[in-house]
């Protein structure tokens, strides 16, 4: 659906709520980051919840917060909300008050290794990974956003599947936030131009406990260049991972049924019945995973 035209007429005071699990979180920020751009009355509010959980769980702050909204614009009353953006930064478990956001933040440059390692070194300049997506046996969907069930989760039985590739970090001297959008950029190839690339980031705690953080999700066009890398935009994210825990990166050739499989061939996705793999391949020594740190 086309929102765009609608966002550039807005001229009402609008408040918008989501969550960092939310299936339509990045429609969300999408129009927070446009009307604020346009100078309009916007405020946004996200908290650690699914898209179901922004009701059931989201209720005590949310309504309140929209019920202060109203009386403010339409009645006139102050407005009890401090700053345009009300957030909680996940991991840390606290919410913040912010004029804007993201904040400014410093990329942090993070690279996987041939060893399933992930760190800022350079990785092996020929070195590369390869997993296959076979569309008869698609690779689950584990948490995550979701309009039933997902959101955080133990997602090490994702990580330990053959066709998932998986780099883990050492563990952090110190906790460090990321707040904005995390990108990977892949210089990635297959034998079947009909592929799919999904893309996830999670955190391990010192027990060994893997816990999703946020991922994205990119259909990618047959005639593409292969010898041109492919970026893939993570859901927006406001998380502290902690001191001593790890950053893991996931990268599949799908999230089903989040998200329909790619069947292999150029067959409509919904009707078509022929199944064909594909052997993805990932060459780690350009591949990268930025997270803007704040």
């Amino acid at each position: 659906m086309r929102f765009g035209a609608a966002l550039e007429k807005a001229e009402i005071p609008i408040l918008l709520h989501s969550g960092w699990q939310d299936l339509f979180l990045n429609q969300t920020y999408e129009q927070y980051q446009r009307l604020r751009a346009l100078g309009r009355d916007v405020a946004l509010t996200v908290g650690p919840w699914t898209h179901r959980g922004v009701i059931q769980n989201g209720g005590p702050i949310l309504i309140p917060e929209a019920l202060d909204w109203l009386g403010a614009k339409l009645a006139g009353r102050p407005l009890a909300r401090r700053t345009p953006v009300h957030l909680q930064v996940t991991g840390a478990h606290e919410w913040r008050d912010l004029a804007d956001w993201p904040p400014p933040t410093t990329p942090l440059v993070l690279r996987p290794h041939a060893d399933a390692a992930l760190g800022e070194a350079p990785a092996e300049p020929d070195a590369e990974a390869s997993f296959t997506f076979d569309p008869a046996d698609p690779t689950p969907a584990f948490g995550g956003p979701l309009l039933e069930g997902g959101g955080y989760v133990d997602d090490n039985h994702l990580a330990a599947r053959p066709d998932v590739l998986a780099f883990t970090g050492a563990p952090l001297a110190e906790a460090i936030e990321v707040h904005g959008v995390p990108v990977a950029e892949l210089a990635h190839r297959s034998d079947n131009p009909h592929v799919d690339v999904f893309v996830r980031i999670s955190e391990v705690d010192a027990t060994g406990h893997s816990r999703n953080v946020c991922e994205g999700y990119r259909r990618l066009d047959p005639a593409r260049d292969q010898d041109v890398p492919i970026e893939v935009k993570l859901s927006p994210v406001a998380h502290r991972f902690a001191a001593g825990s790890r950053i893991r990166l996931l990268i599949a050739g799908g999230c089903y049924p989040q998200f329909t499989r790619n069947l292999g061939t150029d067959e409509n996705p919904g009707t078509g019945t022929k199944l064909v793999p594909a052997r993805h391949r990932v060459l780690l020594g350009p591949s990268t995973l930025v997270l803007p740190v704040a």
